[in-house]
């Protein structure tokens, strides 16, 4: 653990804030756009759901009809694919839509924790604490810039995670492209044995069954020596100082069934000598298979590619299992609605954070005295949050009355009332000491 302690005077600090307002300028215009853009897209994907709904035909999946070439077409069916996917490393195969590796290593973390005191004067004092522990992580964890030295990460991952997917997926008649391949999921842990991986691997790895049900996971240790390898290499310098062959000969068959022995106790057990190192790595497999799946998309010959509709949007969807348009199209509409919503807050936070920015040499200004900067610090605050309340409503109602002219006239009225509070609110704090 390592304690770093910083000082940073008030002009220091005022000297950053103002250069803040140069990205607080930054942030607030481009909230405008978003989200003005973002009503633009949930209004457009509304319509082209709508007319989808609409235009969809239901068709077998057995054989592509040339009656419906071009048309929105709805069907359903089992996939299947003759693709083998091969993690060539492991030597694991899998018949399936997808098969993937994933890999995490043990390494340093370096967690960093920061105090700030305000001093008389408007100067701060930063206490930063970095501690460090020990990850499992699927990212490598760069350990040049720790603060404090012997803790040594390394430089790449022995096996990376990687993904393969299948490229020939019929559904049917129907060769599925690409695009709707990649919206297949439920994925499931792959199970795998010791005797299936290469001997390189396998001399210097474990398998524990601690995945989720119990599914198996590789721990593999750079480090690891076989102990009973490592109990004949010493019998045998010692027999060798007697210069007996003959009983190295004995020894060394001995221990190859010692080895089979340890190498089975400990996939079963989990056992492994001693607890996991830095540089160790476990790796687990899911795979993904074919099953029963619903498309709605444009028929293309024999395949599909995405529906355009006249809104200027495109359709083309894959739910799993065999699930109605309608309720296609009602999970689709759900999605749309949640993504505007979380578009909504992003803009948001945006302009609020815009705004911060703005006025935070208000606050710095105000922190001389400690205490007052932070009544003012507050108040900024809150001023920033209220503002971007309000032209984020307004910004959105003006894209309504664009897109939607009833329900934006309502939300300009409901923007202006919150605008008009936040000015009444500010000239009656302002008029307060007066009176």
């Amino acid at each position: 653990m390592v304690t770093e302690v910083t000082h940073e005077s008030w002009f220091s600090r005022l000297g950053s804030s103002l250069k803040g307002i140069l990205i607080g300028g930054v942030l607030f215009l481009v909230s405008f756009p978003l989200l003005f853009w973002n009503e633009g897209r949930a209004v457009h994907t509304a319509q082209g759901l709508t007319e989808g709904a609409g235009a969809v035909v239901k068709v077998n999946a057995e054989a592509a009809d040339p009656a419906n070439e071009s048309k929105f077409v709805y069907t359903s069916g089992t996939t299947t694919t003759s693709d083998v996917l091969t993690d060539d490393t492991f030597n694991i195969s899998y018949p399936g839509i997808r098969l993937e590796r994933h890999a995490e290593m043990y390494q340093w973390e370096q967690d960093e924790k920061r105090k700030e005191k305000k001093k008389l004067g408007g100067g701060t004092t930063t206490t930063t604490t970095y501690s460090y522990d020990k990850v499992w992580s699927d990212d490598l964890i760069n350990s040049d810039d720790f603060k404090e030295s012997g803790h040594h990460n390394p430089n790449e991952m022995p096996f990376p995670s990687r993904q393969q997917q299948a490229t020939h997926v019929m559904l049917g008649g129907f060769r599925l492209p690409e695009s709707l391949i990649d919206q297949i999921s439920q994925d499931e842990p792959l199970p795998f044995e010791m005797e299936q991986l290469p001997a390189e691997i396998a001399q210097k790895s474990v398998i524990r069954h601690d995945g989720p049900n119990r599914s198996p996971r590789l721990y593999w240790s750079p480090k690891q020596k076989d102990a009973a390898t490592e109990e004949v290499k010493a019998e045998v310098e010692s027999v060798k100082e007697d210069g007996s062959e003959f009983a190295v000969k004995d020894i060394e068959a001995d221990s190859d069934a010692d080895a089979e022995e340890t190498t089975s106790t400990e996939e079963t057990s989990g056992s492994k000598s001693g607890p996991a190192q830095i540089g160790d790595v476990r790796v687990w497999f899911t795979a993904t298979p074919v099953g029963e799946v619903s498309v709605m998309s444009k028929q293309f010959g024999e395949t599909f590619e995405p529906y355009q509709t006249k809104a200027g949007t495109q359709l083309s969807m894959l739910a799993m299992g065999i699930v109605s348009p309608e309720a296609m199209i009602a999970q689709a509409e759900a999605a749309n609605a949640r993504m505007t919503w979380i578009l909504r807050g992003v803009g948001t936070l945006l302009m609020f954070a815009g705004l911060a920015f703005f006025l935070k040499p208000l606050a710095v200004l105000g922190d001389v005295v400690p205490f007052f900067g932070s009544i003012v610090e507050f108040g900024t605050t809150m001023v920033a949050a209220l503002i971007a309340i309000s032209l984020s409503l307004l910004t959105i109602s003006i894209a309504w009355i664009v897109y939607r002219p009833l329900l934006g006239v309502g939300l300009l009225i409901a923007a202006v009332a919150v605008f008009v509070f936040v000015i009444k609110k500010t000239h009656r704090n302002k008029a307060a000491p007066s009176g």
